[in-house]
């Protein structure tokens, strides 16, 4: 839904979209970015060309590949986690239940599903990878009891979804390209602030390139600027989230949650 909802909102601002199209890969002139190359379904070859390729393709992105963004500051995997999706499950909000090394989160989806997960640390998550619903369960039988029997009152209806990911900061931009989103910044996802990091990073590339663009200012210089405006707002949240926090700080952060979070 969400997906959608974005779509249906950059067509009305003026975005052309091309569907069933998939980008394989990056065209440039030199050492400068001029384009992409993708092929449709119906099988034709298909290129674009455009003054500024953006990589908005995830931790696992074309773009990013294809420049070699340079990479720092990256860390190991340092937690994993599983979620899946519940019907007859009642939930009213967000529900969050932070437990020694582990936690369980759940909040209330489309079509009245519950999207309910559990994070492990990075030490313990290959040993889940060998029974995730065992390990799952026990983990939300022990740390959040009654939401356990309420998911047992209901019934799982997808698969299990989730893994463990790297850390890392890449170069944002560089002759013709710019990252934005998971492509240009990947962290341990226990802040959820995920979406919230890729509508940032949207806007203030936005900003840059509009500034570069229509001449009030160069275009690197601009690209420049929006990668130190990042990193300044992400790198406080980057290192916060790749802490093995001890537990008097842990309490602190629950203590400082806004009311409505189950604890």
């Amino acid at each position: 839904m969400l997906d959608q909802i974005l779509v249906d909102a950059a067509v009305a601002a003026g975005v052309e979209l091309r569907e069933g199209l998939s980008v394989q890969a990056v065209i440039g002139d030199g050492d400068r970015i001029t384009g992409t190359r993708g092929r449709i379904k119906a099988g034709s070859t298909v290129v674009e060309k455009g003054r500024l390729v953006v990589g908005a393709d995830g931790r696992h992105s074309l773009v990013a590949r294809s420049v070699q963004a340079s990479e720092f500051n990256t860390k190991p995997p340092l937690q994993g986690t599983y979620f899946t999706y519940w019907s007859g499950v009642p939930m009213e909000g967000f529900e969050f239940y932070p437990r020694g090394y582990r936690a369980v989160y759940a909040s209330l989806r489309n079509e009245n599903m519950a999207l309910i997960g559990v994070n492990w640390t990075g030490k313990d998550f290959s040993a889940v990878r060998a029974d995730i619903e065992g390990h799952y369960l026990k983990v939300l039988d022990e740390g959040a009891p009654r939401l356990a029997k309420r998911a047992r009152d209901g019934t799982r209806e997808e698969r299990w979804i989730g893994g463990s990911i790297p850390n890392f900061i890449r170069r944002p931009y560089g002759p013709g390209w710019a990252l934005a989103g998971d492509a240009g910044l990947h962290v341990a996802p226990c802040t959820a602030a995920g979406i919230s990091d890729a509508f940032r990073d949207a806007e203030f590339l936005a900003e840059a390139t509009d500034e570069g663009f229509s001449g009030r200012r160069l275009l690197d210089e601009a690209l420049a600027a929006y990668e130190r405006r990042r990193n300044t707002v992400a790198l406080p949240i980057y290192e916060f989230a790749c802490q093995n926090p001890p537990l008097p700080r842990r309490r602190r952060y629950q203590e400082g949650l806004k009311p409505g979070i189950t604890l």
